[in-house]
């Protein structure tokens, strides 16, 4: 019956290698390849690493191709590390560790998760059910990705359009659980989070709005700025907690754990305004980002919370910064008047920072389950054996709901060898059993499945077990602990057991035929059974005593014959071992030596095999032959003759240092008969001042006081982090010791003992050392209660490791952060801004290449008042023309003196640095390139500085160079060709041409691009004189020198052209006539001729060189009809040829309206 019943399917992988590669035919198993092979197989997985992976020191197997995501969800999968200390899981800082998916059912236990990251859930992302057990999580982080910067509007530089506004940037992104993010159900034990933190993401920055455009008159304004984007909010420095989510954490610490919420983006800048001969006004700058909210430096909970023995040191929670408000954009020049500066933007909120340990409402459980008493309903101390026919029936009901507790050893694999056992016939299904099944440890409860609880056990050593069932708030499952690590946590029966009194040890109670069954081969001792559940943290890190051989010799007589060279002699001896633990095949050695220490240095005279010897057994007295060495003339006239036990080192003893054995004094001639009087005294006391000089690198020495009567000492030296040992020395014959090589860094104890041919004295004390660079200690703040500066000198205390300090100041009232900086190389710090009143604390750690120290106490200061002088605002304007710009500022009344600061934007250097200034202007000694700059005012008195000002730039203008005139060339009919050389940074050139004669302007040219002008139209014969000059941005150069040039033939006037708009009406019976000048015309004469009657019906000759006139249409006769229009120019006696008629139509009055073809008084034709 039992045979048939289900059972779980269960699987074991080893990971074999530190690589993180997929490779079926390299040979090794990865972890990557381990969890891939635990989903693909139902059932229960266990994972558990190969101890070729830290049996020399901790390692580290470092992801590198994305998280584990562990899917499962038809078993358990248990991924067992060998301890927290000995192997570490790596992120390597690129992505998450590992992802638990819904409904998978999943333990991680002894191993650290470390640089592991993502926006939730550093390492561990857990939407099933997940148990932690002797887990540490450090240095993992939660990271919201920073929002987006807003893109900058559009420049209009080129239309009459204000510039377009800059785009809102995006906000940052939350982060949730720096090392966890539990969407499931989580149980913690016995588990450390430290240095893990939630980072909110920055907002982004407001796009920077564009510059505004132009017409003809004046600038349009520059665009607004984007507004800044928002913070990122932080929640759960080490976890969070989700609304649908149980948590349970137990006897674990939080150490150093932070929740950090996002920066505010700043706004955006407003545009420029556009210039013309008016210059816009500047847009306004952007609104800026609130900062992202930080809660819960150790836990953020929304969901069920359940808490027992937890302790918090050094959490923190910050609210992000919230963003500065966007500039308010530059004034557009002008040459009449420049426009106005836009307004800043608006500066943002600042987010809220609460709770360091644990945000959210939670269950604080009691230490202990007051169910019942600390003492064991049933016990059995001594150990006793089970050879597969006997068992122990404890005539106990065992207790419905309770925790029983035991260890035991067997070296024999088993079908199924039950330790414990518990069968109810009456309610079938309701049992308890903890069997051996192969080699490995299995446990049921109820009729539910049969769980794998530890692999390999059958090996011969003690294990401890501690077996909790039932249903109570602080359990909640069963769970059965394996050497101090949880091996297994199933469901209880969904009934209550009905117990019987049929409980035993070695076997299970009658199920058939009423004989007990499923008998055990080994020993039980420390049996312990409770009616109540002890709490979890009886059973972490408690494994069963390592029992351990313990071999000796000793010596009973020898061969009464003399002694001669090469004879050989008997002698008489006995291996004795004393432990709890056998000892396999072994070797003893003899020898011979004359100082009477028996050393594997010494002359070996014969070896005995032993094949194997039980705990408490003895191999009876042996005789062995051993045989002198032919030449006596290495010894001295008196030698002795000793064994070596465990020669070759081939065991592991609980006490190693009775293995060797002086047995037999000898003079050349004579042999003692009896070897066991006369013997000398081992050292009666420890060696004094064990002390250890440089243990900052890896090569320390080791010193002590010398012990009377020793003429040996034995080291040992153990590292408590490896749980290796890393020296031990048998026959130091100083009383030093340095190695030469590097021991394994971290905790170690050190022991040393005195010995002679008598034996060995008792160890010394145990000497707790720290080996290579370790963390500094903890620092202590100086901090005045109360100081009236605004910027006080900051200390705290030396620490010699130290290579720099970390120090972090907010502000009590705001929770916000006032000051942090990682870098420091001293111990003591002067803020470099001034401080608002109020009261601030700080902290302080040290930091070396080993680590951090950990965080100084908190201290509390307070700044009263300060009388600071106010931060100035700038008052130059965006673009000057001159290359030394008077820099100027609105100044604060209580200031005494102003500090200016100027970098050249071009080359990032600093051109300008005057502390000493008392006006507010400042204009250089020296000429600036043309180019941008950048400047700041800050105000001091005899308090201190204020803050600076925010930036101004400023655009130093380099007009042209002065146009050099090379030639005028005369052309056919009276034209010129005027040529200049091209000046430097021109864009454009004017030219200006007088008659010499009459001082009269004949010629005014804007805009040129080319360094020659030809005139379109003759010149009258006559004198000239011409200038040009360069245009840019910065406006125009000098004109050039002037150029004088002659005409000396010209007999005719081009004939005059119409622009797009020659005709058009004003009033209702008067219009507009319009056309383009001519080159060298001084006035005009214009005719209207009707077209049917072919006659001249108006004609009006000017004065002077205008171009355009008004004609009363009725006062000129005009009637309703068609007419045609004219105009020539006239220079003196020459008179040009008439202009292409201009047709249009008169109806009367204006504005003409469209008729039979005729549009707005002109035809199409």
């Amino acid at each position: 019956m039992e045979l048939l019943e289900q059972r779980s399917l269960l699987s074991a992988i080893s990971v074999s290698t530190l690589a993180d590669s997929v490779d079926p035919a390299d040979g090794v198993t990865s972890l990557r390849e381990a969890v891939a092979a635990a989903n693909e197989r139902p059932g229960d997985d266990t994972i558990t690493f190969d101890a070729s992976l830290y049996a020399d020191q901790p390692n580290v197997i470092r992801l590198t191709n994305g998280q584990l995501e562990i899917s499962d969800t038809a078993g358990k999968t248990s991924i067992i590390g060998p301890g927290s200390e000995r192997l570490q899981i790596s992120g390597s800082s690129l992505d998450r560790i590992f992802s638990i998916q819904p409904d998978v059912d999943a333990q991680i236990s002894g191993l650290t998760l470390t640089d592991g990251v993502a926006a939730q859930g550093g390492a561990v992302f857990n939407s099933g059910r997940l148990q932690f057990s002797d887990v540490r999580l450090t240095n993992n982080s939660a990271e919201g990705a920073e929002g987006r910067r807003g893109t900058k509007g559009s420049d209009m530089t080129r239309t009459p359009d204000p510039g377009r506004p800059g785009l809102a940037a995006g906000n940052g992104l939350d982060a949730a659980g720096g090392a966890v993010f539990n969407d499931g159900d989580l149980r913690i034990v016995d588990s450390l989070f430290s240095e893990n933190s939630a980072v909110g993401g920055s907002g982004g920055q407001g796009g920077d709005g564009g510059i505004g455009g132009r017409d003809s008159i004046k600038g349009y304004p520059g665009g607004r700025g984007g507004q800044g984007g928002d913070g990122g909010s932080a929640r759960g420095g080490a976890i969070f907690n989700s609304a649908s989510a149980t948590l349970h954490v137990e006897d674990t610490g939080f150490a150093g754990n932070a929740a950090i919420g996002g920066d505010g983006g700043a706004g955006g800048n407003g545009g420029r305004g556009g210039s013309k001969k008016v210059g816009g006004p500047g847009g306004n700058g952007g609104l800026a980002g609130d900062s992202g909210d930080a809660f819960g430096g150790g836990i953020y909970n929304d969901g069920t919370l359940a808490v027992r023995s937890l302790q918090f040191t050094s959490g923190q929670v910050v609210a992000g910064q919230a963003g500065s408000p966007g500039n308010g954009g530059l004034p557009g020049a002008g040459d009449y008047g420049q426009g106005s500066r836009g307004d800043d933007g608006s500066s943002g909120t600042a987010g809220t920072a609460q709770s360091a340990n644990i945000h959210g409402s939670f269950t604080e459980l009691p230490e202990d389950d007051s169910s019942g008493n600390d003492t064991p309903v049933y016990t059995m101390s001594e150990a006793v054996s089970f050879n597969g026919n006997n068992f122990i029936d404890i005539d106990q009901a065992p207790p419905s709901s309770g925790t029983i507790l035991l260890q035991f050893q067997t070296n024999q694999t088993q079908n199924y060898g039950a330790i414990l056992g518990h069968f109810n016939h009456a309610a079938s299904g309701h049992r308890i059993y903890l069997h051996i099944k192969g080699a490995d440890l299995y446990a049921r409860l109820g009729s539910g499945n049969e769980h794998m609880v530890a692999a390999n056990v059958a090996d011969g050593q003690w294990h401890s077990v501690g077996f909790i069932y039932g249903s109570t708030a602080n359990i909640g499952s069963a769970q059965v602990y394996v050497d101090g690590k949880l091996g297994a946590s199933f469901t209880p029966p969904s009934v209550s057991l009905v117990t019987t009194p049929e409980f035993m040890l070695g076997a299970t109670p009658a199920t058939v035929k009423g004989q007990p069954q499923l008998h055990f081969k080994g020993k039980i001792r420390e049996v312990e059974v409770y009616d109540w559940i002890l709490p979890e943290s009886r059973f972490i890190d408690d494994p069963a005593p390592v029992k351990l051989p313990d071999l000796s010799g000793k010596f009973f007589q020898a061969s009464t014959a003399a002694v001669q060279p090469g004879e050989t002699i008997s002698v008489v001896y006995e291996i004795q071992n004393e432990g709890e633990s056998r000892a396999d095949s072994f070797k003893v050695n003899f020898y011979v030596s004359d100082d009477g220490l028996i050393t594997p240095d010494d002359i070996l005279l014969h070896t005995a095999n032993i094949s194997g010897l039980d705990a408490e057994g003895s191999t009876g007295r042996r005789t062995a032959p051993l045989t002198l060495p032919a030449d006596f003339s290495s010894l001295d006239d008196f030698f002795t003759i000793g064994m070596l036990v465990d020669a070759a080192d081939d065991i592991s003893e609980s006490d190693e240092s009775n293995n060797s054995n002086v047995g037999v004094g000898l003079d050349k001639m004579t042999l003692d008969l009896d070897t066991t009087t006369d013997s000398p005294l081992p050292p009666t006391s420890p060696p004094a001042d064990l002390t250890v000089t440089g243990t900052n690198n890896q090569q320390p020495t080791f010193r002590w006081e010398a012990v009377a009567n020793a003429d040996r000492y034995e080291l040992w030296v153990f590292n408590l982090d490896t749980g290796h040992r890393v020296i031990h020395q048998t026959s130091l014959r100083t009383t030093s010791f340095q190695p030469s090589q590097d021991i394994s860094r971290g905790r170690t104890v050190v022991w040393v003992r005195a010995g002679n041919a008598a034996g060995w004295g008792t160890w010394s004390n145990a000497e707790r050392i720290f080996i290579g660079l370790q963390p500094p200690g903890q620092v202590e703040v100086y901090a005045s209660a109360s100081v009236s500066e605004p910027r006080p000198p900051l200390s705290w205390s030396i620490d010699p490791s130290a290579q720099r300090y970390e120090l972090w100041v907010n502000h009590v009232s705001t929770g916000n952060l006032a000051i942090h900086k990682t870098d420091l190389t001293s111990a003591t710090f002067t803020p470099e801004v001034n401080l608002e009143s109020g009261t601030y604390r700080m902290w302080v750690r040290a930091i070396n290449e080993a680590g951090f120290g950990k965080w100084s106490r908190p201290a509390d200061f307070t700044v009263t008042a300060s009388t600071a002088p106010q931060t100035p605002s700038l008052t130059t304007t965006f673009r000057v023309n001159t290359p030394r710009p008077e820099f100027s500022w609105e100044g604060s009344t209580d200031a005494d003196v102003y500090e200016l600061w100027v970098h050249d934007l071009a080359t990032g250097q600093k051109i300008i640095h005057r502390n000493d200034l008392h006006s507010e202007t400042y204009v250089p000694t020296f000429d600036l390139n043309g180019g941008e700059y950048r400047y700041w005012v800050r105000a001091g008195n005899s308090v201190g500085w204020s803050e600076w000002s925010a930036p101004r730039d400023v655009q130093v203008g380099t007009p042209p160079t002065q146009v050099v005139l090379t030639e005028v060339t005369n052309l056919p009919n009276g034209r010129a060709e005027i040529s200049w050389q091209a000046a430097t940074t021109a864009d454009t050139y004017e030219l200006w041409v007088n008659n010499s004669d009459t001082g009269q302007l004949v010629l005014h040219e804007r805009n040129l691009t080319a360094t020659s002008f030809e005139s379109n139209s003759p010149l009258p014969a006559g004198t000239y004189t011409v200038w040009v000059r360069a245009h840019n941005e910065s406006g125009p150069g000098r004109w050039s020198d002037s150029l004088k040039f002659e005409v000396t033939t010209n007999s005719s006037l081009p004939a005059v052209t119409f622009g797009s708009q020659p005709l058009s009406g004003s009033t209702t019976f008067d219009a507009h006539v319009r056309w383009n000048s001519v080159f060298g015309g001084t006035r005009y004469e214009f005719r209207i001729e009707g077209i049917r009657a072919n006659n001249i019906e108006y004609q009006y000759s000017s004065t002077t060189d205008q171009t355009m006139v008004m004609v009363d249409m009725e006062a000129a006769g005009l009637r309703v009809g068609e007419y045609s229009l004219q105009v020539r120019a006239i220079r003196n006696a020459t008179v040009g040829t008439w202009s292409s008629p201009l047709k249009f139509y008169y109806p009367g009055k204006w504005p003409v309206q469209a008729y039979n073809g005729w549009i707005l008084g002109r035809n199409t034709d």
